[in-house]
């Protein structure tokens, strides 16, 4: 197939990708028609935590700044620099995310991207759950430049509905503890560190989480303390999503479970295969092959050939000459020796 007016490599790249992405929707869609509550639900659930920041924000009183030793030691870098760790939160957001779909088109797939986003989205609705109540709990005097005394913004006075409708993340106070950016990011990084395979982008991703912690801090956004909460509290949850609600989510393991039990034969499953016994070429090609669900036939065929040819090899050996004759030789074929 060759698309007029594009070059010949062109064409067939995007015939590739276009192929590669149909067979990817038809794997995540069955998957999505199970697991469709808990994403919808997750996504809902960021407007109702934006509807409760704003809450937050109304019963918020101005009052003078807590003592805070990074405060002393991180000076402030002033309202002129107040986005800088904005860009910063979307620049490490933003490509995880997208990250989180590649495997729609490239060919070695890590995870199945339904099941991950039901893992991500319950670790932000769990840790936002958890954030609510805090700050509910104990209203503090915000730092940021916007809720200090004497300020204009400091203080909401409810003139209407949308007053409480209008959500703006950016100029919030009384949501403080603990830090949202850093639930956001540490989530997403987290889950490249899991299932990501560069490991450069790895060291890059944590390098930058702790730059953006140390500006959140210059910058006022936070107290000190609202960062290093995030910091055990985000972990601490994906670390209980991924062990202890693996029904909920999905398998613990998307390598392994995910793609061996929901896509490939359970005969042809490396996960099953691990209490039987396999050559090492058996072993090496399910391992290659859990990878990728469109060659779910293909192994099979493999597994089927493999039983075939081992059975003519045992014959072989059981039919070979009496003593004083060479035994028999024969070479090996397609990688077979391994057998």
């Amino acid at each position: 197939m060759v698309l007029c007016g594009f070059p010949t490599y062109v064409s067939k790249t995007l015939c590739k990708t276009y192929r590669r992405i149909q067979s990817e929707v038809a794997a995540e869609w069955p998957l999505f028609k199970e697991k469709w509550t808990i994403i919808v639900s997750g996504i809902l659930f960021q407007f109702i935590h934006g509807f409760l920041t704003r809450t937050a924000h109304f019963l918020h009183a101005p009052r003078p700044l807590l003592h805070d030793v990074g405060f002393e030691l991180v000076p402030e870098i002033g309202p002129e620099n107040f986005f800088i760790s904005e860009y910063l939160f979307f620049a490490i957001f933003i490509p995880c995310c997208i990250w989180t779909f590649h495997p729609f088109v490239c060919t070695k797939k890590q995870f199945y991207t339904v099941l991950l986003w039901c893992k991500v989205l319950t670790v932000f609705v769990i840790c936002q759950t958890l954030r609510v109540l805090s700050f509910t709990a104990t209203q503090l005097p915000g730092p940021a430049p916007h809720c200090r005394q004497g300020s204009p913004t400091a203080i909401l006075k409810y003139t209407g509905l949308h007053d409480v409708l209008h959500l703006n993340a950016m100029h919030g106070c009384g949501d403080l503890i603990f830090s949202s950016h850093m639930t956001f990011i540490l989530t997403v990084v987290i889950t490249y560190s899991r299932y990501g395979t560069n490991l450069f982008f790895k060291h890059l991703s944590w390098l930058l989480s702790g730059v953006m912690s140390v500006l959140i801090v210059a910058s006022r956004k936070h107290y000190t303390v609202d960062v290093v909460i995030a910091w055990y509290v985000v972990p601490l949850v994906y670390f209980f999503v991924e062990h202890k609600l693996e029904d909920c989510v999905g398998p613990r393991d998307l390598l392994e479970r995910s793609l061996c039990d929901k896509v490939l034969p359970l005969h042809a499953s490396p996960f099953h295969l691990s209490s039987q016994v396999q050559t090492p070429f058996e072993a090496r090609i399910s391992k290659h092959h859990a990878y990728n669900p469109v060659d779910q036939d293909f192994l099979a065929r493999w597994t089927h050939g493999l039983k075939k040819v081992r059975e003519v090899i045992r014959f072989q050996a059981d039919n070979l000459p009496d003593e004083g004759h060479e035994p028999l030789k024969t070479k090996p074929v397609l990688g077979l020796e391994l057998l």
